[in-house]
């Protein structure tokens, strides 16, 4: 669900910026408080964060 809240307002800020050019501190903040809920639900599931060392991908 965070994700989801965070791909829309993504989106959100997106359209804004083809409008005027600069984000608002509304979409700033409310981006910056959604990277925080999903990095505490990373957090809370065990996941690892991004100081991880990197996985090389098959191909």
């Amino acid at each position: 669900a965070t994700l989801e809240r965070l791909v829309d307002t993504t989106t959100a800020c997106a359209v804004h910026l083809d409008d005027s050019g600069r984000l608002t501190p509304w979409h700033t903040a409310h981006l910056a408080e959604l990277l925080e809920e999903l990095a505490q639900e990373r957090d809370r599931v065990g996941l690892p964060g991004p100081e991880a060392p990197e996985v090389p991908l098959a191909g």
